[in-house]
């Protein structure tokens, strides 16, 4: 009986860990994320993007955010682009937190060298159709700064960015979030061939407000650049 008592208590016990955990979901996490990006050529001044993301955070365990999208990039000229676009995401941040998102997005970036640094700053506005839950307008400004650089044969170029984020969704105590993240990445950018380029990079996410909020994450990049369509030869008689 005893033996009985004892396990009905350790189980209960187990029950009400799981269950302070999920109510109190960590302020910081340890994650991986992966990325892939296709360029495919559709004329000399638009591209098409496809873009798929796997995080993997709760320390390296669990898949925590899926994102698949898809944009066309308008070069007007070779100092600004502009970026209409679409995503799904679909983020699971800790046990019990489902999120899912279509996003609108629009992205306008400029970009110009000096000296061998080259400076691009993107402003990125994105409409968020939250399922079950609040919509939301987020605003992200991201200044990037790179520059070629070798060891030795191996050739590649370091990069820093850093990223600031708004967002409209209201709070519960009836304010907005506004002015809510900061990241920042450094890495190197290295390129095998014309048609493939690997980012490598560590980031800083700090974020007060969500759940995790805090990062810390490794991440990869891989850039996959397709040819473009060649015309067909003219033919003659």
């Amino acid at each position: 009986m005893k033996a009985k008592r004892c396990a009905v208590a350790l189980v209960g016990l187990f029950i009400c860990i799981q269950s302070v955990r999920a109510q109190n979901p960590p302020h910081a996490d340890d994650q991986e994320w992966n990325e892939v990006q296709i360029t495919k050529p559709l004329t000399k001044t638009r591209d098409l993007l496809l873009t798929g993301q796997l995080r993997l955070g709760r320390e390296f365990t669990h898949a925590v955010e899926e994102q698949l999208a898809g944009a066309v990039a308008f070069k007007p000229n070779a100092y600004l682009t502009l970026t209409p676009g679409y995503a799904y995401v679909s983020q699971q941040p800790y046990a019990g937190r489902v999120v899912n998102q279509h996003r609108l997005v629009f992205s306008a970036t400029g970009k110009f060298t000096w000296h061998a640094f080259t400076f691009a700053n993107r402003h990125q506005f994105e409409q968020r159709f939250v399922i079950a839950n609040r919509d939301a307008s987020v605003y992200r400004q991201r200044l990037t700064i790179d520059h070629p650089a070798h060891l030795g044969a191996f050739k590649f170029k370091p990069f820093i960015w850093d990223e600031i984020r708004y967002s409209s969704q209201k709070l519960a105590t009836g304010g907005r979030l506004g002015w809510y993240r900061n990241r920042l990445a450094l890495g190197l950018s290295k390129p095998f061939t014309k048609q493939l380029t690997m980012d490598f990079f560590y980031l800083r996410q700090d974020d007060g407000v969500s759940r995790p909020g805090n990062i810390h994450a490794a991440g990869v990049s891989l850039r996959i650049f397709l040819p473009a369509h060649k015309a067909a030869p003219k033919t003659t008689f």
